[in-house]
């Protein structure tokens, strides 16, 4: 299920639209719920039964209609979409604008009183005749404004902080999508070519698979490619080999990344899933580069993250390899930069260390405030190679 997830909203704003995308490696969204991080208007309210009434952030109005005070206040947010805000009918309004304190969304938190919350199903009728959807598991509606944003109404019974029951409306606009191909996001797990899928617009998202490697979710809105295949055959071009299984297909590199891909006929999204075999955006975070690949056909790569109590270090193994893998890999280091630091020591089986380890330190600069430390460590018995980041 594919949940248009609202990343950097703080907790009050409900997250999620209800455009879905099936996809069997996708993972579920917590959805937030209110909170208090809109700052409290001034307690100092005014009537704004006068239209001519200017309006002030973090300050409370009242009125006993809908009135043209109300409107132009929702329009601080809605622009010229304001009239698109239905009317909730009430006998009073308290209402204010403020700004996240999180995120720096303008917000207009309207409290209606003396309604009944049977109210609420009518509202939800006149959002929908006005042009907006509604979210199949909570309480708001948004609509398209532009390429790129949308413009929300959260709505639900509160108690406000006198403790008087209301129902409160919570009107933002919200950027949620990308005008052009997320180029930037792809790479930072990936340098190599994803096909690009031309689109109306597009959203991106980042999570973990299953086994915690990093991952980028690209949708592409409205399309150029429908057919599977046909970017099955893109992929090809690229270099990727096609994996098929009964759950799903997925292309893979010879450096392995992993593309995963679907589209949903019903919502016209195509469906982007992109993730590394390599480590790339561990090594980018830790080291700010990258690290060659073992010059080995033969060798078998994984890798984990070791921890203890006073560390943690990621560590590249390459298994099925002979000592030789040592040097090697030492040379593929100094031609990125890297200088060897103190002497290549080997440790012999003994009560308390049952292997034969060789290993080596290089270091890239040196005594500089990025300074980095490799360390090599090859097993003689298991035939592996480690590299300790």
């Amino acid at each position: 299920m594919k949940g248009k997830i609202l990343l950097i909203l703080s907790l009050f704003l409900i997250c999620g639209c209800n455009k879905n995308v099936n996809s069997n490696q996708m993972t579920s969204q917590s959805i937030p719920n209110e909170s208090s991080s809109v700052s409290n208007a001034n307690v100092n309210s005014t009537n704004s039964n006068s239209s001519e009434r200017t309006i002030e952030y973090d300050t409370n109005y009242l009125a006993t209609s809908w009135s043209k005070h109300l409107v132009d206040t929702i329009g601080i947010v809605a622009g010229d979409y304001k009239s698109q805000i239905p009317l909730l009918e009430a006998e009073r309004y308290s209402y204010f604008l403020t700004v996240d304190t999180v995120t720096s969304l303008d917000v207009v938190i309207i409290h209606c009183y003396d309604t009944d919350e049977s109210v609420i199903d009518e509202y939800e009728i006149d959002l929908v005749k006005n042009g907006f959807s509604l979210s199949s598991e909570n309480p708001y509606a948004w609509m398209e404004v532009s390429i790129t944003e949308d413009l929300v109404v959260q709505y639900e019974s509160v108690y406000d902080q006198d403790g008087n029951e209301c129902i409160e409306l919570m009107i933002y606009k919200v950027e949620l999508r990308l005008a052009s191909w997320p180029q930037d996001v792809i790479e930072t797990i990936t340098t190599e070519v994803i096909p690009v899928v031309e689109g109306r617009s597009y959203e991106a998202y980042a999570d973990f698979t299953i086994d915690y490697k990093a991952r980028i979710i690209v949708y592409v809105n409205n399309p150029s490619i429908t057919n599977v295949k046909e970017y099955e055959s893109l992929l090809v071009l690229e270099g990727y080999t096609i994996n098929s299984t009964f759950m799903y297909d997925e292309g893979v590199s010879s450096l392995g990344t992993h593309v995963m891909y679907s589209y949903d006929e019903y919502e016209d999204i195509f469906a982007i899933y992109i993730y590394n075999d390599w480590p790339y955006f561990d090594l980018t975070y830790y080291l700010g580069m990258d690290l060659p690949r073992l010059d080995d056909v033969n060798a078998i790569m994984s890798y984990k993250y070791l921890v203890t109590d006073d560390y943690e270090n990621l560590v590249i193994y390459y298994d099925n390899v002979d000592k030789s893998a040592l040097t090697t890999y030492g040379e593929q280091l100094k031609k990125i930069g890297f200088i060897t630091e103190g002497d290549e020591i080997t440790t012999y089986p003994s009560e308390i260390n049952e292997f034969t380890i060789t290993s080596q330190t290089f270091v890239i600069n040196s005594h500089e405030e990025n300074e980095h430390f490799v360390t090599l460590m090859y097993c003689l018995e298991q035939q592996s190679l480690a590299i300790i980041i």
